[in-house]
């Protein structure tokens, strides 16, 4: 009985001590600044977090600080699926298999 106590402490501090070394990861940002012919603006900007990077939102804005944070997703591309863009004569035409949020 004394030792089912040992390893019960044993493991709890054991989880402790990992989840305390743990970092808390935070959120990646990234702008990209395309210009057009009339030296016009816009960006995207992409949001990632999670453990491994894997959750996202993409939107295209004249602000180049949108999206740095997570409450600012309307408008924006959810999730990793990719999008193409096409930027010519001062026309951005957007190509995307997903809806818009």
């Amino acid at each position: 009985m004394k030792w089912n106590y040992l390893y019960t402490f044993c493991f709890i501090i054991s989880i402790l001590i990992y989840s305390s070394s743990c970092v808390d990861p935070k959120d990646t940002f990234i702008s990209r600044e395309l210009i057009s012919s009339k030296d016009e603006k816009l960006y995207i900007n992409t949001l990632n977090w999670g453990m491994t990077g894997d959750k996202q939102y993409t939107v295209i804005t004249k602000d180049p600080t949108r999206l740095r944070e997570r409450k600012d997703i309307i408008g924006g591309v959810d999730g990793l699926s990719p999008f193409v863009y096409k930027f010519a004569n001062d026309t951005l035409t957007i190509y995307y298999n997903r809806g818009i949020c």
